[in-house]
């Protein structure tokens, strides 16, 4: 959560500082940033959402509601569909309470 809050400060202070400079206005309030600082945002943004989608797999996914449900190919793609769980309920919920929600679904 706190990474989350410095990665927005970040963010918002660059684009703040972008702002100013094509106003014309004065950036020595602002630390300036680097490409390579920059970058590293980047990074860390797309490692955060990897590590967020990693955690939604391992919870569910194809081969979970497969085995679960007995369903396969085209039954089981609509049955996916049919679901639509919200990611961030897949990344909060435990994968006990998911797994009894696809159960109810079936």
């Amino acid at each position: 959560m706190e990474q989350e809050c410095v990665k927005i400060g970040e963010e918002a202070k660059y684009e703040l500082a972008m702002k100013k400079a094509a106003e014309g206005g004065n950036l020595l309030a602002f630390p300036i940033l680097s490409p390579e600082d920059i970058q590293r945002i980047k990074l860390k943004e797309i490692i955060q959402r990897e590590n967020y989608q990693k955690i939604i797999d391992q919870k569910y996914n194809r081969q979970i509601v497969e085995d679960l449900t007995g369903l396969k190919d085209l039954e089981l793609d609509e049955f996916i569909l049919f679901c639509r769980f919200d990611s961030d309920y897949l990344y909060r919920t435990s994968q006990y309470e998911i797994l009894e929600k696809v159960l109810e679904k079936v």
